[in-house]
């Protein structure tokens, strides 16, 4: 029974930590979403966003500038109270 669980529990961490580092979204115009830097770096759980904000299949949410404008999606957090204002180009829009 221990190593059942301690199989499971293995399995269970080589997940997330998979997720966090291996799934980075690449965006249009220069746009990466890195994972990591919420979840592990900011400590954010993952149900903070998945499903309440974001559908958990990668790509499955389309959303617009405008929309972030709006106070959607990524903006429901940054919005420069929480995390950087969406108004802040550079810190997405990489070159």
């Amino acid at each position: 029974m221990k190593k059942i669980f301690l199989l499971s529990l293995i399995l269970f961490l080589s997940a997330i930590i998979y997720a966090h580092e291996k799934h980075d979204i690449f965006y249009k115009k220069g746009v990466v979403f890195k994972h990591s830097t919420h979840t592990l770096k900011n400590k954010i759980s993952c149900n903070i966003c998945h499903s309440k904000i974001f559908k958990k299949k990668a790509y499955g949410t389309k959303f617009k500038m405008a929309d972030l404008y709006q106070g959607k999606y990524c903006a429901v957090c940054h919005n420069g109270k929480k995390a950087f204002a969406v108004k802040n180009c550079q810190r997405c829009h990489k070159k």
